[in-house]
């Protein structure tokens, strides 16, 4: 579970704010404020060493391909696997940017009937009937976003 950056400038304060506290003490006092949140000492000197070296507590941008796909993309996928189920992954992946594990968990999850049926309409609009696949796959330990 994600800390605001609130909750971070607070960790701050709490640890440098009286020079007398510890990781530690300051885990506690932030776990008893928090007790739905609960922190580790390391987790304390992270974001003391991220704020030494940026001068910033927010989450820094990562290198390297993103994740996510947006739901327009899931919704390509989808339709291109539902017009040709026999189309290879590799060639699915590229034609929608992606990669071919992303694909390949999706087949999986269509051929277990996960995948409600797609219909167009007379105006070309997709509607996806009940929930998608990805509903059912954040269920379980699948996670797309």
């Amino acid at each position: 579970m994600n800390l605001s950056d609130t909750q971070r400038v607070e960790i701050l304060i709490l640890l440098n704010g009286d020079k007398t506290r510890t990781q530690k003490q300051v885990c506690e006092i932030f776990n008893t404020k928090y007790p739905d949140r609960r922190i580790s000492q390391s987790t304390v000197g992270r974001i003391e060493n991220k704020f030494r070296e940026f001068a910033n507590v927010t989450d820094i941008p990562k290198s390297g391909r993103k994740r996510i796909l947006d739901d327009e993309q899931k919704l390509d996928i989808l339709l291109d696997i539902q017009d040709n189920p026999h189309k290879p992954t590799r060639e699915v992946a590229a034609d929608n940017d992606t990669g071919r594990c992303v694909v390949e968990l999706i087949r999986k999850f269509r051929s277990c009937d996960a995948i409600r049926p797609i219909v167009r309409d007379y105006n070309g609009i997709v509607t996806l009937h009940r929930y998608t696949f990805f509903d059912n796959a954040e269920a379980g330990s699948m996670k797309f976003n």
